[in-house]
């Protein structure tokens, strides 16, 4: 879908490791890269295990955002279910995007848009 989209860079399922630590790991689901900017995308099913809640999955998307996306980057989250209230109101106070399950088939597009400065 990124790289139809005719952007520079796309790798799914990295593994980074943070300077100056050697436990400190993260993977990301989609990292994209078109001109000099980066589009972190994390890809959600919201079906919660355990202890995990909307809270965490907001804190944990923005906190790597911020870090891996520089300041012309952008960071979605792809969601297979519809978000809960909570988690759209989370998202508008990080910053982050979220794509819902009505608007994965055009996908494309917003990668498009996003790409041309959208």
């Amino acid at each position: 879908m990124a790289k139809d989209a005719g952007l520079y860079d796309v790798r799914l399922g990295v593994t980074g490791l943070w300077e100056g630590t050697t436990a400190a790991r993260n993977e990301f689901d989609v990292l994209a890269c078109d001109r000099n900017r980066l589009l972190f995308i994390e890809c959600k099913t919201l079906r919660f295990t355990g202890d995990e809640n909307d809270n965490d999955l907001a804190y944990k998307v923005k906190s790597l955002g911020e870090d891996v996306r520089g300041l012309f980057g952008n960071t979605w989250v792809l969601a297979a279910q519809e978000p809960t209230p909570v988690l759209k109101d989370r998202a508008q106070q990080a910053g982050f995007q979220i794509i819902g399950p009505r608007f994965l088939g055009s996908l494309p597009q917003w990668v498009r848009l996003w790409r041309d400065g959208g």
